[in-house]
């Protein structure tokens, strides 16, 4: 009887447990994703032939919603001059791995031709960002 009892409380906590993954997995997946395709970051860096910087993240990152707030003020100051893009590494594989990110958040700084020139791994403020970008030639 006791057994049974085990049992059956070890079965009910690993279907809660699933349904919890589940709910979590499917919620993490909220960020607006670049596209799932190679051309997408290269449409943005070249066919519009302005600079661009890509930010590689995800919604459940604490670090990466900061990074969220400080683009938010790239995107502001520097609107038609540069393309700044949110990646979230858990719905657009290919881009991920193509830029080869395996830390988040982070950056990557590509210039109007398509080449990157410069890439940054965990939080990096708006101040940093700028500097960036002015030795880019973006004013």
């Amino acid at each position: 009887m006791r057994k049974e009892k085990l049992l059956k409380l070890s079965i009910l906590i690993v279907i809660v447990i699933s349904i919890i993954t589940i709910f979590i997995y499917k919620n993490t997946n909220k960020a607006e994703p670049l596209g799932n395709d190679q051309k997408s970051v290269e449409k943005y860096s070249t066919d519009e032939k302005v600079p661009t910087l890509l930010d590689f993240g995800a919604t459940n990152c604490e670090a990466c919603q900061i990074m969220n707030i400080e683009l938010a003020k790239i995107k502001t100051k520097y609107e038609g001059k540069v393309n700044v893009k949110i990646i979230n590494v858990y719905s657009d594989f290919t881009n991920t791995r193509k830029y080869n990110v395996r830390t988040i958040p982070t950056q990557i700084f590509i210039n109007a031709e398509g080449k990157v020139i410069y890439r940054h791994e965990g939080i990096m403020y708006e101040s940093d960002i700028v500097d960036k970008l002015t030795e880019m030639g973006v004013n």
